[in-house]
């Protein structure tokens, strides 16, 4: 499903989520920046969620099920045939729908939203004689299925150094020791920081958990 409204900085023509067993590949087509050629956009992040409610702008509520970051873009380029690999992490409430975003570092306003796409969830399955109703289903049904793949996934990522706590994707997050696949969440859900130490007023860090993961975070 394609964008239908235009922005500054867009994703255009097809865009597509397809599961690949714990990771979920998301195409685009081109993501574009439209402002003027001197005019550089912020860090650039691609992030899927699921949602509670239909998205249609603005502030909204929902639980992110892959990320990453893009880097910069300059005005009057764009990015063309965009293909990402990310890890899953499956939706623990029945969403309304699932959003493709694309989404600008903006200072101390965050990460504000640019463009979004309202997407169907697609299998990688090749067999031809499957049902082609079964090959969209939702995030939450697979949750059961892909939750330990999940886990381990994790396990193999290995450790990374330095993650910064205001423009970190969520697979960067979570494969920091110490912090999990909901404290990874809240990370994201509370930004911006002004400094490390802001992470103490999440209620899920206290002073021995900030001592553990400090040194594998920066601002």
């Amino acid at each position: 499903m394609a964008s239908d409204h235009q922005q500054e900085l867009a994703m255009r023509g097809l865009c597509q989520s397809v599961l690949e067993g714990p990771q979920v590949v998301i195409s685009i087509n081109e993501i574009a920046n439209n402002r003027d050629n001197d005019n550089l956009s912020g860090t650039l992040a691609i992030e899927l969620w699921a949602l509670k409610k239909p998205y249609e702008g603005g502030e909204f509520q929902g639980q992110v099920l892959a990320s990453t970051t893009i880097g910069e873009l300059q005005g009057q380029h764009c990015l063309s045939n965009c293909r990402y690999q990310l890890n899953y992490q499956p939706a623990e409430f029945v969403q309304a729908e699932v959003c493709l975003m694309l989404r600008e570092w903006a200072g101390d306003e965050g990460y504000v939203t640019q463009d979004y796409v309202t997407l169907s969830v697609e299998s990688s399955s090749n067999d031809d004689t499957a049902n082609p109703n079964e090959s969209a289903i939702s995030y939450a049904e697979l949750a059961g299925q892909y939750a330990e793949a999940s886990e381990d996934s994790k396990e193999t990522a290995g450790t990374v150094s330095k993650v910064s706590i205001n423009s970190g994707s969520y697979e960067d997050l979570h494969a920091v020791k110490g912090i999990n696949k909901k404290l990874a969440q809240r990370i994201i859900a509370g930004r911006p920081y002004r400094k490390k130490k802001a992470l103490l007023q999440l209620p899920a860090i206290n002073k021995k958990k900030f001592k553990k993961i400090k040194p594998k975070l920066r601002k």
